[in-house]
């Protein structure tokens, strides 16, 4: 089971309407198959000039991504960071790190909370879920596993393999749809 495009948006749309802090950290994770860790050591250099270097863990690869401009608010990188920097601003936050300094037990926490308030259930409700959906995602949108494997920084394949979470009925509909042709 993984995280699917329906629960996000709720999840999502549930973070924005509590904090655009929280909203960006997971809308990040999301998008661009981050661990939580990832997300709580993202600085402000990181996400500069349109694009977010993460410093990946785990002996993966960093990856430089552009942000993601969307027509949706919930799925817009570029307006939710240029909100939250205005927030923080505001709040006349000063750290080098986006998120202030949070830990990575920290943004678990604050996945978990607004999972559950959006209805997720308990087993998925937790943020390594959102690297589990950017594969999945990708895999499901046709992008093919080299390409996935690239964009989260994977060196082996077969840790992009555990990430795509297909099912047999779904491969054996795609298999059934390559051998009409």
């Amino acid at each position: 089971m993984y995280l699917s495009k329906d629960q996000l948006t709720a999840t999502l749309r549930r973070a924005w309407k509590h904090s655009r802090r929280d909203h960006l950290m997971l809308l990040l994770g999301a998008q661009h198959g981050m661990r939580r860790t990832e997300i709580a050591s993202l600085t402000l250099a990181d996400v500069a000039n349109g694009q977010i270097t993460v410093a990946r863990i785990k002996g993966s690869e960093a990856t430089t991504h552009p942000l993601l401009p969307n027509d949706s608010i919930l799925f817009d990188e570029v307006r939710a960071l240029e909100q939250y920097l205005a927030e923080r601003r505001e709040l006349g936050t000063t750290s080098d790190i986006l998120f202030g300094g949070i830990t990575g037990i920290r943004v678990s926490q604050i996945a978990q909370e607004h999972m559950l308030a959006a209805g997720v259930p308990a087993d998925l409700a937790h943020a390594h879920q959102l690297k589990h959906f950017c594969c999945s995602h990708l895999c499901r949108q046709n992008v093919g596993v080299e390409y996935i494997r690239t964009y989260v920084g994977h060196k082996d394949i077969k840790n992009t393999v555990r990430y795509l979470n297909i099912t047999d009925s779904e491969a054996s509909a795609k298999a059934q749809e390559a051998f009409k042709s």
